[in-house]
């Protein structure tokens, strides 16, 4: 049986080596977070068809069972409607395939009656999901909106600030 002691070990660049860089993989940890930020305001739209938000990531899973915590979160501002819901759904895509819905499209606060166009409505949105890619290639993660009915909504409105958040977790 042999022994081996040592005082330090650094890698080439003289960085501190993580365990993914020692070629652990214990199941449970965490291997990469990535993180982006947005405060570009999403101008109005009306329509139910789902709009990009700016909150995208490209990531490349270390191991094919690595999975990934995806959080966001988003400023809403809406306009009222008389006798009509105001509200407003969210979906996750990677690679472009919806692998996340909010049920029912009303998922992000759905309002009925909400007192005419004077009336205005803000909040922050936002929620959690795990993903299984099983690949070790390269995945875009996307975070879409859309309004439900005629109302108008404005993402990330005055400057507001709305991030995205993936954690891959060894599998």
């Amino acid at each position: 049986m042999s022994t081996l002691k040592v005082d330090a070990i650094q890698k080439t660049n003289g960085s501190v080596p993580t365990a993914k860089d020692l070629g652990l993989n214990i199941s449970g940890n965490v291997l990469n977070h990535y993180y982006m930020e947005s405060t570009t305001a999403i101008a109005q739209y009306t329509s139910a068809t789902y709009a990009d938000t700016g909150l995208t990531i490209d990531v490349t899973p270390t191991a094919s069972n690595s999975k990934f915590i995806i959080q966001w979160q988003i400023f809403i501002y809406v306009t009222g409607s008389t006798n009509n819901w105001s509200a407003v759904a969210s979906r996750v895509l990677r690679d472009g395939s919806s692998i996340y819905t909010d049920g029912y499209s009303l998922g992000r606060g759905a309002m009925y009656n909400s007192g005419g166009v004077n009336c205005h409505l803000m909040w922050n949105s936002g929620d959690v999901m795990q993903d299984s890619p099983n690949t070790t290639s390269e995945v875009t993660y996307k975070v879409q909106y859309n309004a439900y009915s005629s109302t108008s909504v404005y993402l990330n409105y005055s400057s507001q600030k709305a991030y995205m958040s993936l954690l891959e977790i060894a599998g």
